[in-house]
């Protein structure tokens, strides 16, 4: 990391400092994989909210920042998913310093409302890119809201923001064909959305929720191969328990274990795939309720 200053001066005296850290990498999506500086690099992650059960966003900085270790040093993690909101700077900073990667998006999910709401869309866009354009850990940006049906228009028009701003970072969206069984054909309406549609993304990436057959682990969907292809997110709350307590019996615990080794283990011996983030790294409150979710 290397800082870099800026003095605002008139008449010989400093009015204003400004310093700021960067970092440089090259980071690059393929059809072949995920590339830093050069190197092929698995992506082995897991998606994170920064919602703490029972206090939300109000915790101190230390607490984002011990989140973003455990995901480093305690759960191996080569990148994170901020999901799926910008998060808070300190967690970032964490992850600069760190060397763990981050997928950053665009507040929203699964909804694309009228002009207005549209317009304040591309102003969280601009304002995400401003702010933390300089982290380095960040080596994507979300500019399609997850799991939002194709809209060409304006996608074309978020993507457009974010390259303007920074040319350097590709851009993605989670989409989602809504949890067929293996075996099955997804929905004709989310198979028109998410399959057939145009994309205008320059990473396709998936929620990847394919239902095992009874008994039997969870597999991944074929990969998309007409763009880089990433899972951003597998197995968790929607497949097995879905949350651990330290009073639940062991079997629960390694159940998930079991479900992301079994979908991460498919998706690191394919270099079709960029790699896999599973859902979910923390337990979170879900909504306006204390209802606990993992």
């Amino acid at each position: 990391m290397h800082q870099v200053g800026v003095d605002v001066a008139a008449g010989g005296q400093v009015l204003h400092t400004e310093t700021v850290r960067v970092g440089f990498r090259e980071a690059r999506f393929a059809r072949d994989g995920f590339f830093l500086n050069g190197e092929r690099v698995a992506l082995f992650g897991l998606n994170r909210h920064h919602w703490f059960p029972y206090a939300g966003a109000a915790m101190p900085d230390r607490a984002h920042r011990r989140d973003a270790q455990i995901l480093k040093h305690e759960l191996n993690c080569t990148m994170v998913r901020c999901s799926h909101y910008p998060q808070s700077t300190a967690f970032l900073d964490a992850c600069d310093e760190l060397g763990l990667l981050v997928w950053e998006e665009a507040p929203g999910w699964n909804y694309i409302g009228g002009r207005v709401w549209r317009g304040r869309l591309l102003r969280d866009i601009d304002a995400m890119v401003r702010r933390d354009r300089n982290h380095p850990s960040i080596v994507v940006w979300g500019t399609r809201l997850n799991e939002t049906s194709n809209n060409v228009s304006l996608y074309s028009q978020t993507r457009a923001i974010a390259r303007r701003l920074d040319g350097t970072r590709a851009t993605t969206g989670a989409v989602s064909g809504w949890f067929p069984t293996q075996g099955q054909r997804l929905s004709t309406r989310f198979r028109d959305s998410f399959v057939t549609s145009p994309l205008v993304q320059d990473v396709f990436a998936y929620n990847d929720y394919l239902t095992p057959l009874p008994g039997k682990l969870p597999t991944l969907s074929e990969p998309r191969t007409e763009l880089p292809y990433l899972v951003s997110e597998a197995v968790g709350a929607l497949v097995g328990p879905p949350s651990f307590r330290r009073t639940a019996h062991d079997s629960a615990q390694r159940k998930q274990a079991l479900l992301h080794a079994a979908v991460h283990d498919t998706a690191a011996s394919d270099p079709r795939y960029c790699g896999l983030i599973g859902w979910c790294a923390f337990d979170y409150p879900q909504g306006t309720v204390q209802r606990l979710m993992g």
